[in-house]
């Protein structure tokens, strides 16, 4: 099936001197919608909360989908985002949908992350059926510089509704709380990308996360233990010859 991609292009230079709660708009940024035909192009803003961090909320309207977003994103770097998706369509297709965002700084020289995935089906056309699968390959993916890093949800996966109107839920997770799955370096980008096959109709919800760490270099970690011991060897002497 050939998939097209709808992108939410944003603007990422953000001036420190942006003050709680101003609505901005953040370059680099992108989430990805894919489906059979055109590919869209929006431009949603974000509101600068105060501590780093940005948050967006909206929704639009395509051909073949209902789609919305509430996401959270930093870029020293983390992306936590739920969407919400309906397949309008008379027939199951495959949907691709992705959020992507600069880093700063770059994470290097090795990173360890982490992250999360919640899915919540509903059989909202209630025909006493909906169906969620993988396209062929993991759900979700954490990406480092476009690099698959983790996956989750792997294939086969399968969840299935079998009551009018009714719902299931599904959710796996590594690497949390804490980072600790390895993974190469992040010189530019963090993604989630999630691909897809959804029964018509019917409506799915993602609650996901994903959260790198850079991991120092060996001579780094050395170099700043031996700066430590020195500052506490310092500190004995000054304790002594008082």
């Amino acid at each position: 099936m050939r998939l097209s991609y709808f992108a939410l292009a944003l603007a990422l230079m953000v001036p420190a001197s942006f003050s709680l709660g101003a609505v901005v708009t953040l370059g680099g940024v992108g989430v990805t919608v894919g489906v059979d035909g055109n590919p869209w192009q929006l431009s949603p803003t974000f509101t600068d909360n105060g501590d780093g961090t940005f948050s967006s909320i909206g929704s639009t309207t395509g051909a073949a989908w209902d789609f919305s977003w509430n996401m959270t994103v930093k870029p020293d770097p983390f992306v936590d985002a739920v969407f919400g998706f309906k397949n309008t369509t008379a027939v199951t297709q495959t949907f691709t949908v992705g959020v992507l965002l600069p880093v700063a700084p770059p994470q290097t020289p090795f990173t360890r992350v982490g992250g999360s995935i919640g899915v919540t089906l509903t059989d909202s056309n209630f025909n006493g059926f909906a169906q969620l699968t993988d396209a062929g390959n993991g759900i979700y993916f954490g990406q480092n510089d476009g690099v698959n890093v983790l996956e989750l949800f792997a294939d086969p996966f399968a969840l299935t509704v079998n009551t009018a109107g009714g719902s299931n839920v599904a959710s796996d997770f590594q690497g949390l709380p804490t980072p600790n799955v390895p993974g190469p370096a992040a010189t530019s980008t963090i993604s989630i990308v999630h691909r897809f096959r959804l029964s018509p109709g019917d409506s799915v919800a993602f609650t996901s996360f994903y959260v790198v760490e850079a991991v120092p270099e060996a001579s780094t970690l050395l170099l700043t233990s031996l700066g430590v011991a020195g500052i506490v060897a310092v500190s004995r002497r000054r304790s002594i010859s008082r």
